[in-house]
């Protein structure tokens, strides 16, 4: 763009010359249009370059919080494999006190029975069992 507004200007410097030629003030007042017209093409080039800049940060935020998601996903991925794995041991260790409960009373029954059934009297029949 400034290429082409560097090409412009020479080219309406001569308008301007030769108009001014003709008629001083027509000279003036197209040297003002001409002088709006390239500040405002110069404000145009810097308010782009401006948005291209924000466009270029918007993309690398947009790369690291894509990064990021795949980082926390794939810690999320392994948290849920430990909790698999930490709810399989739980599960598991509940089944083994559960079968530790079991053969301790099963250990213990008949001895108990004998000796309440020794310090209460054979003949009452007193069970655990009932």
């Amino acid at each position: 763009m400034r290429r082409v507004m560097a090409r412009y200007e020479v080219v309406f410097d001569e308008l301007v010359r030769q108009v001014s030629t003709h008629c001083l003030e027509r000279g003036h007042c197209l040297a003002r249009v001409w002088s709006q017209l390239s500040s405002a093409c110069a404000a145009f080039a810097a308010h782009e370059a401006a948005q291209r800049r924000q466009l270029q940060r918007l993309q690398a935020q947009l790369h690291s919080a894509t990064e990021q998601l795949a980082k926390q996903g794939e810690a999320k991925a392994g948290l849920i494999v430990q909790k698999a794995v930490l709810e399989g041991r739980l599960q598991w260790g509940t089944a083994l006190s559960r079968i530790t409960r079991y053969k301790d009373t099963v250990r213990w029954r008949t001895p108990l029975e004998l000796r309440l059934g020794l310090t209460l009297g054979l003949g009452l029949g007193l069970s655990l069992t009932h």
